[in-house]
């Protein structure tokens, strides 16, 4: 590929995470630093993943979301932290941000309540994930990742 045609933008994602050392969290980034001509910065972390306090959980998170340019969840996250993920889809949804769901490694269903919040849902291959977040921001799917 030719250097100007390549894609130089940097998108800001928040990608939900309890710990940095979460086996599907590192799965999933490693993912993203795999995928070619794809640039991000991920804008969450982990400070109060666990905290039973909602609306200090909404507070941070609502700060971590608001400059970002699209919310990914990974679905498999749900069902022990089902508040945190929650949290991220209703404060996603209030700031007007797109919300890619990623499939459960190695898994193909997705929790339905969160499958119809969510603006599509993708499984782990690099080239699809770097793709559905550009398509997803830009109005256009790529028919090999298709949502």
């Amino acid at each position: 590929m030719f250097e100007e045609e390549m894609d130089q933008r940097t998108y800001h994602l928040f990608i939900t995470q309890v710990a940095e050392t979460d086996e599907e969290y590192q799965r999933f980034t490693g993912r993203l630093e795999d995928a070619h001509d794809f640039n991000y910065e991920n804008h969450s972390d982990n400070s109060l993943s666990g905290t039973a306090d909602i609306d200090a959980l909404k507070n941070v998170i609502n700060g971590q979301i608001t400059d970002v340019d699209q919310v990914i969840v990974l679905s498999g996250l749900y069902p022990t932290y089902k508040n945190l993920i929650m949290t991220v889809f209703n404060l996603a949804q209030e700031l007007e941000k797109p919300v890619l769901l990623i499939r459960p490694y190695g898994m193909e269903n997705v929790p339905e309540e969160l499958e119809k919040l969510s603006n599509g849902v993708i499984g782990w291959s690099a080239s699809c994930i770097a793709a559905s977040i550009k398509g997803l921001l830009n109005d256009e799917v790529d028919e090999y990742c298709e949502f």
